[in-house]
């Protein structure tokens, strides 16, 4: 899949040009707040004892060893920016993959090693606020824990700071081993700063190294990745072949899966795996869904009726001219056609073609509740659906909600939010939708 590349200064928050003063002192000053205010958060989560015995550690390090407050360890970064993830950790519900350990061995034993939970970061150059929560869900369920030979951190060690190291990549492994109760991973330390530096040469200095690291790679296209899957019979699990044969018959192509050719193809999705098993297979085991579509279980004959129409909505240009479409998108959409009659879908269409939406467009997921943006994105639309043909449309203005409370129930217990659900209240009552779920 391709990725857009953003200048670091967006990524990180830190400001455009190090040497803006009033801006990097700001910044300090909010971090500073933010360290102060950790034994607090600490305090008010339910943590795993480990966890609790880690950020205890950090707190005691940085105050013995007179740290600056942009430091922080891979258990303080997840506890700011990703506490679901931290309160994961030690309970067996959540965390369906193996977590005492990893899954294979360091083949090296002489290389350096390091704990993720004794890890730092630098905060304003690592993408502290874009954990990549979904994504390392995905890829620990399907590994079924952590794996060595996956992971090389590297890092930065500071002459200043008594030889302490800072991970310059491989901060989302590092954040995955400490999931899985992981002590040791392989690193190599690939620069240091001089013990003459300041601090906001070091940063520079990190920030390019950074930069060029995220640039300079050279992934293998999902694309690829797709041909030699089919191509070597890789499909050996009861999900995967089903998978396969239903996105076929759908005419989707999916990295791995459906139409060999995405030329050849009515749906083009780049990614989402693990989301489209969750929704067009059955249920697992114990009955409980695993992501935000809750299993709804998807007769794809039906959907040949207005597959065109989701198209439609769903679809965008990658930079190359490639026309894609959006797996959270058309899970959304998909769920709002299936849980409506004829009427109501023409309704939706209407609505949809009047104001010009395009579920592919970020404002639908983004400051999406719980990171779990199909659901917030098919409760926006349906509100504003609700609202259009309330009020906007003239011969439905005395008709009242096209949708009661009941219609948003299952989805505002799996979002699990006060917010959410006072939101959806207010609006069924007659307020506008505004900005959407917050």
């Amino acid at each position: 899949m391709e990725k857009e590349i953003k200048p670091l200064s967006e990524l990180s928050g830190m400001p455009k040009s190090i040497t803006e003063i009033d801006e990097r002192s700001e910044m300090i000053k909010r971090q500073e707040e933010i360290i102060e205010d950790l034994p607090n958060l600490v305090n008010n989560m339910d943590l795993s004892p480990k966890v609790k015995q880690d950020l205890l550690w950090a707190g005691r390090y940085r105050l013995e060893n007179n740290l600056p407050c942009w430091f922080m360890t891979i258990p303080e970064v997840l506890l700011i920016h990703d506490s679901n993830l931290l309160e994961r950790i030690g309970d067996d519900e959540l965390c369906t993959w193996r977590t005492d350990g990893a899954l294979d061995t360091i083949l090296d034993s002489n290389c350096r090693k390091i704990n993720p939970a004794r890890s730092w970061v630098h905060v304003f150059v690592q993408r502290v606020k874009y954990i990549n929560h979904n994504d390392i869900l995905e890829w620990l369920t399907e590994s079924g824990g952590f794996l060595h030979e996956k992971c090389l951190a590297t890092e930065i060690r500071h002459s200043r700071y008594k030889g302490l190291t800072t991970l310059a990549d491989a901060m989302h492994r590092s954040i995955m081993a400490y999931l899985c109760g992981v002590d040791e991973i392989a690193s190599r330390t690939a620069k240091e700063h001089s013990i003459d530096s300041n601090d906001e040469q070091d940063q520079q200095v990190e920030f390019d190294f950074f930069e060029k690291l995220q640039n300079e790679g050279n992934p293998v296209s999902d694309d690829h990745l797709a041909e030699v899957r089919k191509k070597s019979n890789l499909l050996e699990k009861p999900q995967d072949k089903a998978l396969d044969k239903m996105l076929n018959d759908m005419g989707v192509y999916l990295p791995g899966f459906g139409v060999s050719d995405k030329n050849d193809a009515d749906i083009r999705f780049p990614d989402g795996e693990t989301l489209l098993k969750d929704f067009v297979l059955t249920p697992n085991e114990k009955g409980k869904p695993n992501s935000a579509v809750h299993n709804n279980y998807l007769d794809y004959d039906d959907i040949e009726k207005y597959k065109d129409v989701i198209k439609e909505f769903i679809e965008y240009k990658r930079k190359d001219g490639t026309v894609m479409h959006r797996p959270k998108a058309f899970v959304c959409l998909t769920r709002l056609f299936n849980s409506l009659d004829s009427e109501s879908q023409e309704l939706l269409v209407q609505f949809m073609r009047e104001k010009h939406i395009n579920l592919s467009d970020e404002e639908w997921t983004k400051n999406c509740v719980n990171s779990k943006g199909e659901v917030t994105a098919l409760i926006r639309l349906a509100l504003q659906l609700n609202e259009w043909y309330r009020d906007e449309n003239e011969e439905t203005k005395d008709q009242g909600n096209l949708f009661t409370i009941k219609f948003f129930k299952k989805d505002l217990e799996y979002l699990d939010s006060t917010e959410s659900t006072a939101k959806v209240k207010r609006c069924l009552q007659g307020k506008k939708f505004n900005e959407g779920i917050s």
